[in-house]
């Protein structure tokens, strides 16, 4: 979410990486209400700086406090979201990494939508 509406107020777009590592970084801050529509569209972006980068290890990190219902951002997605960006990093790691992946969890304060993501994530790596 645009750290404008929240803490720590920090993943702006103009942030990419310092020094011999500008450019290495992608931050793309969603409007609070975004939803599965514009978590998709975002992948434009990640698809041409993964061109770009074409990475030796894909690192999926998989927050769940973007799901609808997390008491703390204000974002919308479904775990349909997590399935998309699964197949999204899946699709990464076999072009650029010889399939190389390693998926972490993160952020998520709404117990359900953790629980939900992660058997998304899961379900979806086992496809």
């Amino acid at each position: 979410e645009d750290g404008r509406f929240l803490y720590p107020g920090t993943g702006f777009a103009d942030e990419r990486g310092a020094g011999g590592a500008e450019g290495t970084k992608l931050n793309i801050p969603l409007s609070p209400r975004s939803g599965d529509k514009e978590f998709r569209e975002s992948f434009r972006l990640i698809d041409k700086h993964a061109d770009k980068a074409r990475p030796e290890l894909v690192i999926l990190q998989c927050g769940a406090d973007g799901l609808e219902g997390d008491p703390i951002t204000h974002l919308r997605y479904s775990s349909d979201a997590h399935e998309f960006a699964t197949n999204k990093a899946i699709e990464y790691a076999s072009e650029y990494s010889g399939g190389r992946i390693l998926s972490l969890g993160g952020g998520g304060y709404n117990v359900e939508n953790v629980a939900k993501a992660w058997v998304t994530v899961v379900e979806t790596l086992l496809d």
